[in-house]
């Protein structure tokens, strides 16, 4: 193994060991925004067999789509960029990056983009959740996105104004147009 590999790996671990601290709360804020939204996943109830009724005791199955979701935080310090906009991997060290994958339809459907509390261990300050479906069509139909954004350090800036569309379909202990980004 190189020196670069393991260099990235390590940095990798490192970064991915102080992001699942907040994988509880970041759990719960998913189901928050999402379970309170009716148009962000399917649900629908499905009458039990004859046998699952009597033997079981079930009267109705509760089915839902599978919704798969990416996780993003970023630390405290980053709160006021956080409210105007969010970033996407343009590089990878493990096949497409991030945001060839949202252009190709073949990431998650979901990104809760959150910023950490300062005050505490896996706490969440506030969270957007982000339609990458939606996101990825718009920067296929409207290429000059991502020509004007901003890319640094293998990332690119998108400003939540820039997309003709609101590709934010929910938020979590967010004002909308404030500096403190926060209720």
């Amino acid at each position: 193994m190189s020196t670069t590999l393991t260099l990235k790996t390590k940095s990798y671990n490192k970064q991915r060991s102080w992001s699942d601290q907040y994988l509880p709360m970041l759990n719960q804020v998913a189901a928050n925004i999402i379970f309170n939204d009716p148009k962000l996943m399917n649900v629908w109830f499905k009458f039990p067999s004859l046998g699952e009724d009597r033997k079981l005791g079930i009267d109705m199955h509760l089915a839902m789509d599978s919704v798969k979701l990416s996780y993003r935080v970023r630390e405290a310090k980053y709160l006021p960029y956080f409210c105007e906009g969010f970033t996407i991997r343009t590089v990878s060290g493990f096949g497409p990056s991030e945001l060839e994958k949202v252009q190709q339809d073949n990431y998650a459907d979901f990104l809760l983009y959150a910023v950490a509390s300062p005050s505490g261990y896996g706490a969440i300050d506030c969270a957007v959740l982000i339609d990458l479906k939606l996101l990825g069509a718009q920067l296929k139909a409207f290429p000059h996105l991502i020509e004007a954004a901003e890319k640094k350090n293998g990332f690119i800036d998108f400003k939540y104004d820039d997309f003709p569309s609101s590709i934010v379909v929910g938020m979590w202990n967010v004002k909308q147009k404030e500096s403190s980004c926060h209720q």
